[in-house]
């Protein structure tokens, strides 16, 4: 049967200039390619040296054009023997593998890949794509927009997504009906890493919607009930396969690293010996075990040896420094604590009022200085050392009292420093009782000599930062007396008020002291809380105390005081006698306990001592001492309204 043709191609084909078309199938030579012209100006030399100075272009990443040419048999035989993530990350290459993976031919490809892990995964359902299977068990991408953070995985669902994806796609349940019906007809829902929130397919939600409003005693929805109850009852049992699959996978993942890591560790340890270090490493313990360069679970090379060994050994080196600083440095505080219990039993065998400094303050003169500093720590000093340095401990600390009272009278008010005559000796007016110094750390005010005492003055207050860096800081458990020296000043407020009060006594205050005032013992009334149904009655110190509450109290506060006549005076420390605990404190000279004055009787006849009574009044005493204020009857004597000041 002739074949057809167009009359246009008949009238062509008669035409006397036709010729018949050459054969497809006959390859054509091609012919040759024009050479470029160029201008008379240019010569052949610059044209070779431009060709030579132009880069060639690099080809970047794998070549994969060999791929093609390779038979499909062969290219099969090799990724059979591959597991499923090294199989995934080959499909991830290039076009063409990714195209030849995917398809139903290298099904029994990734059967084979799943074979070749222990433990063996469960079986890949058949609405699942094996390659999709792969992503969802060993992968980190999502399987909706590609991304490397599929951290979502839910594993009755067989889907992995990342954050956005699933806020995108996914949704929680509103009403409890919903929560309820979902719960029941759909496998499973999906929940973020950091999150708490279950949330299910929008297509399933639409779908729970739409069945709510169906009639439940309809025979077809309570048949499609039940076999939607099978179904989700038989994905969730698979999805319970998965859990366990992946718990296991976790612990066999874990156990090869650790034995990894074990092997890295050795085999670091073992060059580390032959260079020298290997008695330092048990040293180091945890901090060399948790080495960046030693925890990774990564096999030892010789590169990597060679790359991490400088580091590793100035980390050893630098470690050893820290180590041997560490033991210097608790050796210095053993001596310091020698010195202090030296120091201790001197204190006993002394009289109870004598001022010693402190043991950081012996600690920083010399020669105790030198003897704890500068003795190598390889050396062991008993506490029986320091009795070559006791005939030197109380000049030292006469030495260091002399030193401290001249810094102390720098802090008095230019009107109360005394007057330093050629020859004669500087003799301060720190012993007067309106002398008062405030602390930095407290806000009661201090008297001489308790300032010398005082124990905010002595106790450690260096940052971790200081003690670093100050190992004499760092080895004694205190702080030399006012250390830095801002510590302690001068209390003018204070020292206004004890002057009114002083003035309201009729003594002199630049010549009168604390003693001679305790002798006296009198009794004063604040006439600024004077009122018709109470009346305050107290001691000068408590008086100065209490003037600290009113601000009007100044130069001139002796006009706010009363001294209370003899009668009033007896009848105000009758008063104070009724409770033997509000007495001033004192302390026993057998055992140095401190006690209220009105119970030392009863302390001492514990002592079994047959002796009069002896106790002492202790340095570190605060101002604030019992009996405080009294209140005054009424009825003993006319109220006098002529020493009263309207507030």
């Amino acid at each position: 049967m002739p074949l057809r043709t167009s009359p246009r191609l008949a009238e062509k084909r008669d035409s006397p200039s036709w010729s018949p078309a050459p054969d497809s199938t006959q390859q054509q030579q091609p012919g040759r390619k024009r050479r470029r012209s160029t201008p008379d100006t240019v010569s052949a030399a610059s044209i070779s040296s431009c060709d030579e100075s132009r880069p060639k272009k690099k080809h970047c990443g794998i070549q994969t054009s060999w791929i093609t040419q390779v038979p499909l048999d062969i290219l099969f035989e090799i990724f059979q023997r591959l597991e499923p993530l090294d199989l995934l990350h080959v499909s991830y290459t290039c076009k063409v593998l990714h195209s030849t993976l995917v398809t139903r031919a290298a099904a029994f490809v990734w059967r084979m890949a799943y074979r070749n892990v222990f433990p063996t995964p469960p079986v890949c359902p058949d609405d699942v794509n094996l390659m999709h299977y792969a992503n969802f068990l060993y992968g980190h991408h999502c399987q909706f927009c590609g991304s490397k953070r599929g951290s979502a995985v839910s594993n009755d669902l067989i889907i992995r997504a990342c954050a956005p994806c699933v806020r995108e796609r996914f949704e929680a349940p509103i009403t409890k009906d919903e929560v309820n019906l979902a719960t029941n007809v759909i496998p499973g829902g999906i929940v973020l890493p950091k999150g708490n929130i279950t949330r299910y397919c929008k297509e399933d939600m639409r779908f729970v919607r739409e069945a709510m409003k169906v009639n439940i005693s309809n025979p077809e929805f309570k048949s499609w009930y039940d076999a939607r109850m099978t179904y989700v009852s038989n994905r969730r049992q698979y999805g319970r396969y998965v859990r366990r699959w992946r718990q296991d996978e976790a612990s066999r993942k874990a156990m090869s690293l650790a034995e990894i890591r074990k092997r890295r560790v050795d085999a670091i340890t073992s060059r580390l010996r032959e260079i020298g270090y290997g008695s330092h490493i048990g040293l180091v313990g945890w901090a060399y075990h948790q080495h960046p360069y030693v925890v990774q679970a990564k096999e030892l090379t010789d590169s990597a040896w060679n790359k991490i060994k400088p580091r590793l050994v100035e980390f050893l080196d630098a470690e050893k420094s820290v180590r041997l600083e560490r033991h210097r440095r608790s050796i210095l505080s053993s001596r310091i604590t020698s010195l202090d219990a030296y120091l201790r039993d001197i204190r006993w065998s002394l009289p109870p009022n004598i001022i010693l400094p402190d043991v950081a303050d012996y600690a920083s003169m010399e020669p105790v200085k030198s003897l704890i500093f500068d003795t190598p720590v390889d050396i062991f000093l008993p506490i029986q050392t320091f009795d070559q340095l006791r005939s030197e401990l109380l000049p030292l600390g006469l030495r260091w009292r002399e030193k401290n009272d001249e810094l102390l009278t720098k802090l008095l008010p230019k009107n109360l420093r005394p007057a330093r005559g050629r020859g004669t000796p500087w003799k301060a007016p720190l012993d007067l009782a309106v002398t008062f110094f405030r602390c930095a750390w407290c806000d009661e005010p201090i008297t001489y000599p308790r300032a010398l005492v005082h124990a905010c003055l002595t106790r450690r207050r260096a940052t971790p930062s200081m003690l670093k860096e100050n190992e004499f800081l760092d080895a004694n458990f205190s702080e030399p007396w006012n250390y830095g020296g801002k510590q302690l000043a001068f209390d003018h407020q204070t020292h206004n008020i004890a002057v009114g009060v002083i003035t309201a006594l009729g003594e002199d205050p630049m010549q009168v002291k604390p003693e001679q005032l305790d002798v006296l013992d009198r009794r004063l009334e604040c006439t600024l809380c004077a009122t018709s149904a109470r009346r305050l009655a107290m001691r000068w110190k408590i008086a100065i105390l209490h003037g600290l509450q009113h601000s009007k109290v100044e130069d001139t506060g002796h006009r706010y005081w009363r001294v209370l006549d003899k009668r009033e005076a007896a009848q105000v420390k009758a008063i104070e006698a009724r409770d033997p605990r509000h007495t001033p404190d004192v302390a026993c000279t057998i055992c140095r306990t401190r006690m209220p004055q009105g119970l030392f009787s009863q302390h001492w006849r514990m002592h079994t001592v047959d002796a009069e009574p002896q106790s002492y009044i202790p340095h570190d005493l605060p101002v604030k001492q019992p009996p405080y204020e009294v209140e005054i009857p009424i009825n003993s004597s006319r109220y006098d309204t002529t020493h009263t000041i309207n507030t």
